[in-house]
């Protein structure tokens, strides 16, 4: 079987930088965007700062997060393309 990749988006809502990180598994990819969201809340213990918040279950291959100002969000690589998150979650 082979194995799932990931994309992690991040970035600044209404700003010039987005980022998109393409990750080897799921554990990782939830890890740092619950790392991100704990930095853009200055919260560790918010639910979206906890590594199992950022489960994705099979029938859903996207889960976001955004604030007023930030947004994060996991992709899991399918057969069909959804295009970037940052599309909907950049706009203020």
């Amino acid at each position: 079987m082979a194995t799932k990749r990931y994309i992690v988006e991040f970035g600044v809502r209404g700003g010039a930088h987005i980022d998109n990180l393409n990750l080897p598994n799921r554990s990782v990819a939830a890890r740092l965007a619950a790392s991100l969201v704990a930095v853009f809340l200055n919260d560790s213990t918010a639910p979206d700062a906890q590594v199992p918040g950022w489960h994705l279950p099979y029938h859903c291959p996207r889960k976001s997060w955004q604030s007023s100002t930030h947004f994060v969000s996991i992709t899991r690589l399918t057969d069909s393309e959804l295009g970037p998150a940052s599309t909907s979650l950049w706009r203020k």
